[in-house]
């Protein structure tokens, strides 16, 4: 909801914006510097040169770790259990009778059915599982990443005869991942929910990429403020004060409206200035000088994703920064044995004119040399003598192995190059596999711990939609080539009607050979269980079986028995028009009557 600041609330908006950034700087010092150090190592393919070694050749071990865990913890989008809550919370009339309250769980299951279609239209977006997995690249990387739930519009252009039109197809929510150089938060809280107030930087915005949009103000002063000139901070903050009437602003650059810096703050703030008038508002300055925007909203976009949490601070450990120096130091041994096996090569002598040898006959190529001595052979040695070069001992290079298994212990990839279908023994009486626990256990952990963030991340998606989006929205249906349209009330308040769960393993690269295991193991349990005269399902088994199978249609492979087709036809018969039903005064009781009645064309007709 769009808010009007007056001049003085919005010189303390800035105010705290300021100070919050400032704060997150002086914290976070260390942090960047590492986060540094990391990228650099990531990204480099070749060791810095310090003129100690012949060659500059980069084993980039931080880049292999992170390509081995990353198919592990998301590799496809994964797939949402969505179950309905109970109904008290929608039942406001305590005194609804059995009926009502049937037809209430019925709609809730179809409604959570609903969400769960939504949910996997939205994540199987070829754009959005893109986004999901630089999101998680990011925690895997630089132990806290960061994302932001945003529109994404498809828009349609149609060209005319002399002009073109375009028009929004559709709106729907996404994701933006947003890289750590871009936040400000107090990392003293251990939870992004409870800070505050954060603040995402964002470099390199042009005015005419925000100008259109209807929540944003005081553009005009933008424009004017790209084209003033100053001398000084103290000249500059006096001019915005002149164009916007606001005081006091800690100015550290001028305004370029093709390249503006937008300060966005979510988070706490009171308009009066008294702590109990706090709400939770969004704002948006340009380079801390003008705010441009301030609306109140009902919970922050923003998402955050751990690797290991750190029971301290807000940032949390994972797999590149323990590695650096191990990783520096076999790159370095690595270039230094080829430098000395280079050095080994190319022989060097001394040689002295006494010894009357020419030295370009030294240094030749053939494979049988003959050396023109002038002198006396004896003199000749005694005037040219190769120099020894010393020699490395070769345990310094025995060490290189070790290096390896101590990166791997650290990162925890011993054996994450294996499927993990294959780390498992099959039980011969049940046909089940079972997964040894220390084979990629911590690598589980960190995709449970991806799945739990993600889950959160689909509560904010639906609850986005429910507040932007005002109209039933067409959707293709899950596990099926059909297209349905879901009432947007489906949708709304999903905290208190859904408990949304991320099927276990479903974004690892290998989650179908593990469904499909599991459920045929759960054959042969239920197949003991029939036995033993226990009422069990199989036709459910056999569904989930298909559903391990991409675009399969489970209700066109399952036929109906001849008591539910009976049944449907019953049921079609009683909603036949009066003038339609057939002459009969009783209604339609077995199938013979029901297949004489259909021939005859007395029962449709």
């Amino acid at each position: 909801m769009k808010i009007n600041l007056t001049k003085e609330q919005q010189s303390r908006v800035l105010a705290h914006i300021t100070w919050t950034i400032q704060l997150s700087e002086q914290q976070s010092t260390e942090y960047r510097d590492l986060m540094l150090s990391v990228y650099e190592a990531l990204s480099t393919m070749e060791m810095p040169d310090t003129w100690d070694n012949l060659t500059r050749f980069k084993i980039n071990k931080a880049h292999e770790v992170l390509r081995k865990v990353v198919p592990r913890v998301v590799a496809k989008p994964p797939r949402f259990l969505v179950e309905p809550r109970t109904d008290i919370f929608f039942d406001e009339d305590k005194k609804k009778v059995k009926e009502d309250r049937i037809k209430l769980l019925e709609r809730n299951n179809k409604y959570a059915k609903a969400a769960r279609d939504f949910l996997h239209n939205i994540f199987e977006d070829e754009h959005f599982i893109e986004r999901l997995k630089l999101w998680a690249i990011n925690a895997l990387t630089y132990w806290n990443a960061f994302a932001q739930v945003v529109p994404k519009y498809k828009m349609q252009r149609k060209k005319w005869k002399n002009w073109i039109t375009e028009h929004v197809v559709w709106v729907l929510p996404t994701i933006e991942p947003v890289s750590w150089t871009e936040m400000h938060y107090d990392a003293r809280y251990l939870f992004l929910e409870d800070m505050p107030g954060i603040v995402r930087k964002r470099a390199k915005v042009s005015l005419f990429s925000i100008f259109n949009n209807d929540d944003y103000f005081n553009l005009d002063k933008i424009d004017k403020l790209h084209w003033m000139t100053y001398s000084s901070a103290e000249d500059y903050a006096n001019k915005i004060y002149q164009v916007s009437g606001v005081s006091n602003v800690q100015v550290k650059k001028g305004i370029d409206k093709d390249n503006l810096d937008l300060e966005i703050y979510e988070g706490y703030f009171s308009l009066t200035g008294k702590p109990k008038d706090s709400k939770l508002y969004e704002f948006v300055t340009v380079s801390g000088s003008v705010v441009i925007g301030a609306r109140e909203i009902t919970e922050l976009s923003f998402v955050d994703l751990k690797a290991h949490e750190d029971p301290e601070v807000f940032y949390s450990t994972w797999l590149i920064a323990p590695i650096l120096w191990i990783s520096d130091e076999l790159n370095f041994q690595k270039n230094a044995q080829a430098t000395a096996i280079t050095k080994s090569l190319n022989r060097s002598y001394y040689w002295s004119p006494e010894s009357w040898v020419d030295p370009s006959q030294i240094f030749n190529d053939k494979a049988w040399n003959i050396i023109v001595c002038n002198n006396w052979v004896e003199a000749a040695e005694r005037n040219l003598k190769e120099v020894n070069d010393n020699q490395i001992p070769a345990q310094y290079f025995s060490n290189v192995n070790d290096y390896n298994r101590d990166i791997q212990t650290l990162t925890h990839t011993t054996d994450v190059s294996q499927p993990g279908w294959s780390q498992a023994i099959t039980n011969t009486a049940t046909w089940a596999r079972i997964s040894f626990f220390e084979s990629n256990s911590v690598i589980a952990e960190l995709r449970k711990n991806f799945e739990r963030w993600v889950r959160q991340l689909a509560y904010k998606i639906l609850d986005w939609t429910a507040n932007n989006i005002d109209k039933d929205i067409t959707i293709k249906k899950a596990n099926s080539s059909e297209f349905i349209k879901i009432n947007i009330e489906a949708i709304r308040n999903a905290i208190e009607r859904y408990d949304i769960r991320v099927e276990a393993n479903s974004s690892a690269f290998d989650d179908l050979e593990n469904r499909r295991a599991d459920a045929i193991a759960l054959k042969n349990i239920l197949i003991e269980a029939k036995n033993s005269e226990v009422n069990v399902d199989m036709e459910e088994w056999f569904r989930k079986v298909f559903s391990t199978f991409e675009q399969v249609d489970v209700d066109k492979l399952i036929k109906k028995d001849e008591e539910d087709i009976l049944g449907d036809l019953m049921q079609g018969w009683w909603n036949i028009p009066a003038g339609k039903k057939p002459t009969t005064n009783t209604a339609p009781t077995t199938p013979e009557w029901l297949t004489e009645a259909v021939a005859g064309g007395t029962l449709f007709n």
